[in-house]
């Protein structure tokens, strides 16, 4: 469980005398995963002793997919060469972001490599089905 980030006031409860922080919102990682901006507003108490919580999100913009990688495309002719390239190239950037720079490189080739090459698998497959049903009859 992970509790929101309050906006608004800082306590959530008084006695008149004493205020304090005890009543929070909690959510769990699947809603911090499915919904992008989560915070939690303190409004004023009013004439109670508890402060109301309005929770106020927004829903997730479609984000592109994530790179996967596929072990099809390390049998693939041109992956070696794809990324010895990628790994050969020299950078005046620190160690690190050097590494970082590389990577992102080799994953947006790999993702061109992937779209030319494994893009229409299904409609490669059918094809490869009609002329196997040709073959056989």
């Amino acid at each position: 469980m992970i509790e929101l980030k309050g906006i608004g006031r800082w306590f959530t409860w008084t006695n008149g005398h004493v205020y304090s922080t005890i009543d929070r919102a909690l959510v769990n990682a699947a809603w911090t995963l499915r919904l992008d901006h989560n915070e939690v507003m303190v409004m004023d108490p009013g004439c109670y002793d508890h402060t109301p919580l309005s929770v106020h999100f927004t829903e997730e913009v479609q984000r592109t997919k994530p790179f996967r990688f596929l072990n099809c495309l390390s049998a693939h002719q041109d992956f070696m060469p794809l990324v010895h390239q990628t790994c050969a190239t020299r950078s005046r950037r620190k160690y690190m972001e050097s590494v970082w720079q590389k990577l992102k490189i080799t994953r947006i080739k790999l993702k061109q490599l992937n779209t030319q090459e494994f893009n229409s698998v299904g409609a490669k497959i059918q094809e490869c089905r009609q002329r196997l049903t040709i073959t056989q009859s």
